[in-house]
């Protein structure tokens, strides 16, 4: 049996290629589906790919890293003969990569840390969490610039192939790209770090601050891993991170000031802008519109589980992109 086929049928009760390969069938109890398989010779370029139809399966014979980003991103089902499996059923989404000890393709390395002036970063990180053309106008607004400084600091973004104009305003070229970029930059804080402990559950402690926070007018962000789990589950989250714009009498709220080492909540007290924040839009296409607690930008929120770390933090984070970006191209395309 062909290693994906034998990959997949570890995961559902039966597995058929008919019609010479070109039609895929999968059973799990009652429910069932079939593809048209369209079998690449060659493994394409992130540009030459486009969206395919829900019924539609790409059998390809290896998959870069770019092209893996760009296919999460279309949100197109695949397989590839190494026995890597992205596929959407009916009764949920059926995900394989094996380890396997090939090179990665030189074509498509790791990507480059970019050095970004801080408002550059900013204005890229606004244009990741927002994927409609936005005017200078309005991302100086939404990241507290003034319009000229937006004017100085789009050279830069544009040099570095990192966003693009149209004739609505300013877009980011690829919001995978651009993740990595900010992923990867070290962020200056001027934040005022408060450590707690409490006894509680830990999601009583994340009511408890909310309450409290909510008591107090002060705004606050949720962040790393709780944020995550809120979007996108995918690993059991520990330590509570939450970015607040005061600070928040815990002590009255069952916690007891903490080292870092065995606190089981962050606090991080700094200036929040509004706008600091994944769209609306973004968030209900992820968790849905029920969701209370607001987040904090999707790259904060990773580079908050690679600080806390884990054997599975970079798994983690490759996860929560993953679903973001297919999150962004489906508020994307309904835009359109």
């Amino acid at each position: 049996m062909l290693m994906w086929a034998d990959e997949l049928a570890g995961s559902v009760d039966s597995v058929s290629l008919s019609d010479g390969a070109r039609r895929l069938t999968i059973r799990k109890g009652a429910a069932s589906r079939t593809w048209a398989v369209r079998r690449l010779s060659r493994t394409p370029r992130p540009s030459e790919m486009s969206a395919a139809g829900r019924a539609e399966l790409l059998w390809l014979p290896s998959a870069t890293p770019a092209l893996r980003e760009k296919l999460y991103a279309l949100d197109v089902s695949w397989v590839t003969d190494i026995g890597e499996i992205h596929i959407s059923t009916p009764w949920g989404m059926i995900h394989r990569s094996p380890a396997t000890d090939e090179p990665a393709d030189p074509s498509y390395p790791e990507p480059a840390k970019t050095e970004l002036s801080l408002g550059a970063a900013a204005v890229l990180q606004f244009l990741l969490e927002h994927p409609h053309p936005a005017p200078q106008t309005r991302i100086a607004a939404a990241v507290g610039l003034t319009q000229p400084r937006v004017s100085q600091v789009m050279p830069e973004l544009l040099a570095a192939g990192l966003v693009n104009r149209t004739k609505g305003g300013y877009l980011a070229v690829d919001p995978a790209v651009g993740f990595d970029v900010l992923r990867l930059r070290k962020a200056p804080s001027s934040a005022v770090v408060g450590c707690w402990y409490s006894l509680e559950s830990l999601r009583v402690q994340l009511s408890a601050v909310w309450e409290c926070a909510d008591a107090a007018g002060v705004a606050v962000r949720l962040c790393g891993d709780w944020a995550a789990d809120l979007l996108a589950p995918w690993r059991q989250p520990g330590r509570i991170v939450v970015h607040a714009d005061a600070t928040l009498a815990l002590d009255s709220a069952t916690f007891v000031p903490s080292p870092l080492e065995t606190a089981t909540l962050e606090l991080r007290v700094e200036p929040i802008k509004a706008n600091w924040r994944p769209a609306p839009e973004i968030v209900a296409a992820l968790a849905g519109r029920g969701m209370t607690w607001p987040v904090a930008p999707i790259t904060e929120i990773a580079r908050e589980i690679l600080a806390v770390g884990g054997s599975d933090a970079d798994q983690a984070v490759d996860e929560l992109k993953r679903a973001w970006l297919r999150a962004r191209s489906a508020v994307a395309r309904g835009g359109q």
